[in-house]
């Protein structure tokens, strides 16, 4: 996926709501490159939040009040959680849609905790694109 033995750099990242229709973030960002994924990571009073790409599926993280961690894989169900104070919710996740590029990522997935789902449609755009070669 990438040609780079391991680089972090920073950019400015642009992460869209597709499903709202509206801009969530315009932060700095740690971009970790390395021979098989890239990390994005974005501190940002009250949240955090962390991506790791992989070739065929990506890791989310975010931290605010609540710590959500999912791992998704296209057309594969896979278990995530909500860490609270009061303990941790297990969750069911499938990624509907998965496009990665040099400086885009797309992700479409849903999260299921019971009879319960939420779908959830993001693009990132990466200013700068891939510096390290």
């Amino acid at each position: 996926m990438y040609d780079i033995i391991a680089c972090a750099m920073i950019h400015t990242i642009r992460l869209w709501d597709r499903i709202e229709n509206k801009q969530y973030c315009d932060e700095s960002a740690e971009v970790f490159y390395n021979k098989n994924s890239m990390q994005i990571t974005v501190k940002s009073d009250p949240f955090t939040f962390l991506w790791k790409l992989y070739e065929k599926g990506l890791v989310v993280q975010s931290r605010s009040s609540v710590q959500v961690l999912i791992t998704l894989k296209e057309n594969t169900v896979t278990r995530g959680r909500i860490e609270t104070e009061f303990g941790h919710i297990p969750l069911e996740c499938c990624l509907f849609l998965y496009k990665i590029e040099k400086d885009y990522v797309e992700i479409k997935y849903e999260i299921r905790q019971g009879s319960h789902s939420q779908l959830f449609h993001f693009s990132m755009e990466i200013e700068g694109g891939h510096l390290c070669q």
